[in-house]
């Protein structure tokens, strides 16, 4: 029971539509329309044949009358209706279904009276004459089944005094009255019909049932239709009942389609877990509830970079107090034991170089950090060109290689003799390069290979920048990019400022381009930086 009971809830949710359940609410209210409609019509036919009903509706269950149990018969549903039941033998009574029928139809007048049981009626036609008098046709007619014709079988002629003036039926009367007229018409009064019915019962007696009923006329018609609209319009407010607790529902199901999504809001402001279950979500809103996780997950990465970029801020402004704390200070000593003539005569001029070296220090850094505000600047835009990447690669070695003999390095080059093309800012980009070499230069011993090396791949141009030196310590190669972070030493080092590769990665990226740091150097290298750039057709 648990099992299915699961189940039909994962299917459930699943499934779980606001338009399968719209269509469930169309369905149920088309439904309860089509049923409604379908009783109701149902109830009004039964009202018509109730109210003008005819010998059928009372002889149609002959097993009651052959048996005489004329109680059970219903006539209680057809108002204003009765019938009696007499013996064809004794021409007596059998049975009355009220007082009334008993004193008005006799054994006698069952001559005049239309059998339902039989193929015969009686037909009357009134004619007035050319002295305008009437006179009245009567005819016993049916239908001949030997050959499928209407036959006449007698006839007669009434005066209008109701005197047989002609014809053998009803050749035992000289006349008939007005009421036995009526009779011949079917006519029990204004508002009645009349009609018999022959029968023998279970113990082979005949029996003859007249039966009266309500006129069908068109005042009593209309009433019975103007009474079936009435019921109509107080179905109204059972139908609008429906409705209105569809809509209710409907509502109910939309508004608790969206809590999972208010609920998720809420618990983001509290920096708590945003996951729902898709299963409580209809189909038509999943793909938004997807998409609403998606961009909730880029609102968590945009505020962690935002807190690492506040971090780097911070770590931007203490190494910017560091590292001009330091020549700021020299400066301002030095230049207050001159002030003061605290410095002997000898030393005056090697105190004016070390102010000088450390105000250049200062103006440097001071330039570096301008550079890596304007790179980092979003509106700041490069002055790219289409360049053969292997002539420019070549022409800026062949300038820095003096600089490289002089601190004795030595520099072997790998550059493809095909162009490769790519759009790059040359001036820019120069500093990508001067950057990583000057590392080289400057954290290594003489004799230190530098390696460049140059190759294509995947629509991608690969810089291969390495050297054979001391190496990189872990930390130091983990944090390369960031500000203010190169190693201890550097702080000693007066040509250095911890913003050289921050700003290289900041022009590759610029370049939609990759820098990274080899974990594992290769080919003997102790160092090897890997610089990737889109290839220009």
């Amino acid at each position: 029971m648990g099992w299915g009971t699961g189940s039909m809830m994962k299917m459930f949710k699943k499934w779980y539509s606001v338009t399968g359940l719209l269509a469930v609410l169309l369905l149920i209210y088309t439904t309860s329309l089509l049923i409604y409609r379908a009783v109701f019509e149902s109830m009004e036919t039964q009202r018509m044949l109730n109210a003008f009903p005819d010998l059928w509706s009372v002889v149609e269950d002959t097993e009651l009358l052959k048996q005489e149990r004329y109680e059970e018969i219903p006539i209680h549903q057809f108002p204003h209706s009765a019938f009696i039941v007499f013996d064809a033998k004794n021409r007596s009574v059998v049975y009355a279904s009220d007082e009334k029928i008993l004193q008005n139809i006799y054994y006698d007048d069952l001559e005049f009276i239309n059998d339902f049981s039989t193929s015969r009626y009686f037909n009357v036609s009134k004619i007035i004459n050319k002295d305008q008098e009437p006179f009245y046709i009567i005819s016993q007619e049916g239908y001949d089944e030997k050959d499928s014709m209407r036959t006449i079988y007698d006839r007669c002629v009434l005066n209008s005094q109701y005197e047989i003036v002609e014809g053998n039926l009803f050749s035992d009367r000289k006349s008939l009255n007005k009421r036995e007229l009526n009779f011949l018409q079917g006519i029990y009064d204004k508002k009645m019909n009349v009609e018999k019915y022959t029968y023998s019962n279970t113990a082979g007696e005949k029996r003859v049932l007249v039966f009266v009923s309500p006129t069908m006329t068109e005042p009593a018609y209309h009433r019975i239709i103007e009474d079936d609209g009435k019921r109509q319009i107080y179905a109204f407010p059972i139908f609008l009942f429906i409705v209105l607790v569809q809509i209710l529902l409907f509502k109910y199901v939309v508004k608790r389609s969206f809590l999972p999504f208010q609920k998720a809001i809420v618990r983001y402001r509290e920096n708590a877990n945003t996951s729902f279950d898709e299963g409580t979500i209809p189909l038509e809103l999943r793909q938004t509830a997807r998409e609403f996780q998606y961009t909730i997950q880029a609102l968590e990465e945009t505020k962690k970079e935002r807190l690492q970029a506040q971090q780097e801020k911070y770590a931007l402004i203490s190494g910017i107090s560091h590292d001009l704390k330091t020549p700021l200070t020299v400066i301002r000593g030095f230049s207050e034991a001159l002030l003061e003539d605290k410095v002997p005569k000898e030393k005056e001029q090697k105190y004016l170089q070390t102010i000088h070296k450390r105000s250049l220090m200062a103006n440097d850094l001071v330039d570096s950090l301008f550079g890596y505000m304007k790179i980092e600047h979003p509106s700041y835009q490069l002055h790219t060109q289409k360049t053969d990447v292997c002539e420019y690669t070549k022409q800026f070695f062949a300038q820095k290689y003096p600089e490289i003999v002089a601190k004795k390095f030595e520099l072997e080059i790998d550059i493809p003799e095909q162009p490769y093309y790519g759009r790059i800012d040359t001036k820019l980009f120069d500093r990508v390069l001067e950057n990583i070499v000057e590392n080289s230069l400057r954290h290594n011993p003489a004799g230190t290979i530098v390696f460049v090396k140059l190759r294509q791949k995947q629509h991608k141009i690969i810089w291969t920048l390495a050297d054979n030196g001391k190496g990189m310590k872990e930390e130091v190669r983990k944090n390369i990019f960031m500000p203010f972070v190169t190693g201890d030493e550097s702080r000693h080092d007066l040509h250095a400022n911890g913003l050289g590769m921050s700003i290289a990665q900041k022009i590759v990226a610029l370049h939609h381009g990759t820098i990274m740091v080899m974990e594992k150097p290769q080919n003997g290298y102790s160092t090897e930086f890997c610089i990737e750039l889109p290839q220009d057709e």
